[in-house]
């Protein structure tokens, strides 16, 4: 049996499975230190990897609908702003 991976695209893709595409995971994981594991890794193995991620995200995290923000690394969540530190 393959598996399909069907992405979300912001518009309420029915039967989507996952909040990135394999193409998308590709670019991310270009500028990784750690990335020889998702290198290596088949596109259906790839594919499976986002469906899962996308399936623990949706179990941990209560998404109530609204686009939020996006934070830096700078200043996100438990984190000091480098003003905040005394940083130019």
């Amino acid at each position: 049996m393959s598996f399909t991976l069907v992405a979300e695209t912001g518009s309420g893709v029915s039967g989507a499975n996952s909040y990135a595409t394999v193409a998308n995971a590709d670019t991310y994981f270009e500028g990784q230190i750690y990335k020889d594991s998702w290198i290596k890794a088949s596109a259906a193995q790839k594919a499976q990897a986002l469906a899962m991620a996308t399936s623990t995200l949706d179990t941990l995290v209560s998404w109530d609908g609204t686009k939020k923000p996006q934070q830096t690394r700078s200043n996100g969540p438990g984190r000091m702003s480098q003003k905040k530190m005394g940083m130019p």
